[in-house]
């Protein structure tokens, strides 16, 4: 991290609770490539500087963005009560634009996110491994759990009825999805990009097969989770995109894109399906032993995606 020994200073000083010393400690790495460009610490820039870098390091999700701010503002102060040459009291005065970074950060529609998918990957006609890619962004955006994107079949894949049937419960695929499904669905083999050959896909029959030696052996596809979050990743940092995606950004997308759907038929606004959606994975499983663990999880939760899904609406359909 730039400026390094100061960091640390702030960060043994008691001031961050220990459970958010790995937060604050990656939080100061974000600021690094900026501090960089600027020849100096991020304490003595001004608002206008610093406001940029605000809405390009930070997460899209509101209690993310609170936790990381809470602690830039805290190393702030501390720079300014320990009289650090050059320390500005600017970012004591800014908040997050959490509209600007959500819209920077999610998609509105499918015919978006299909927009973001041409620019990074190969045609679906071309047949070449970056169907599989887009296949996993579609389905998260379907609202596939990550973990279980590498388990879905094709079996459990009904483009008559444009549904994934998994685990007793029924996906929605979107029309702009079919052609990476079907490609991965009924080929063996996928071209070569920039020559003329194949290469063959691993036997069996997940989604999201690769021709990966490694994939067959671990019954995991890490290439595809590589290869698709580092071509967005590259896509975005060259300019050719300016939405910064991953797959639980995609994921929420879907989820949001869906309740909006809903409440423009008349529905209410609820989350609550996609709460007790999201606990039942693993990820909440060992937190779900208490029940006041539960109802506090469950209640942060509601909050989180309607102040996310509420910032997600300003920031495309202006509501």
């Amino acid at each position: 991290m730039y400026n390094e020994a100061q960091k640390m200073e702030f960060l043994n000083s008691g001031i961050v609770a220990p459970g958010s010393m790995n937060l604050a400690a990656n939080l100061f790495k974000s600021c690094e490539k900026f501090e960089l460009a600027w020849g100096a610490d991020v304490c003595t820039r001004t608002r206008e500087e610093v406001q940029p870098m605000i809405n390009v390091i930070f997460g899209m999700k509101v209690q993310s963005i609170s936790s990381r701010f809470n602690i830039l503002q805290r190393y702030i102060k501390w720079c300014l009560d320990n009289h650090i040459p050059g320390a500005r009291d600017d970012l004591l005065h800014i908040q997050p634009d959490l509209v600007s970074i959500v819209g920077q950060r999610t998609v509105p529609n499918p015919v978006a996110l299909q927009r973001i998918l041409d620019l990074t990957f190969h045609p679906e006609r071309m047949q070449t491994s970056d169907n599989v890619s887009r296949a996993y962004f579609w389905l998260a955006f379907s609202g596939v759990m990550q973990a279980e994107s590498y388990l879905i079949t094709t079996n459990e894949i009904d483009l008559a009825r444009a549904v994934i049937t998994h685990k007793g419960r029924e996906y929605r695929i979107y029309r702009e999805a079919i052609p990476s499904f079907l490609n991965c669905m009924n080929l063996t083999e996928f071209n070569i990009f920039g020559r003329n050959g194949t290469v063959k896909r691993v036997p069996g029959d997940n989604l999201l097969r690769t021709s990966s030696k490694r994939d067959a052996r671990d019954k995991f596809p890490h290439s595809v989770l590589w290869h698709s979050s580092m071509k967005l990743k590259d896509t975005y940092e060259y300019g050719s995109i300016d939405t910064k995606l991953s797959y639980e950004r995609v994921w929420s997308s879907g989820v949001f894109y869906r309740q909006f759907e809903l409440e423009n038929a008349g529905f209410k606004v609820d989350f609550r399906d996609v709460v007790k959606f999201q606990m039942s994975s693993t990820e909440y499983s060992e937190k779900m032993m208490e029940p006041d663990n539960q109802a506090a999880i469950k209640s942060k939760l509601l909050r989180a995606y309607r102040e996310d899904y509420d910032n997600w609406k300003r920031a495309f359909y202006n509501k």
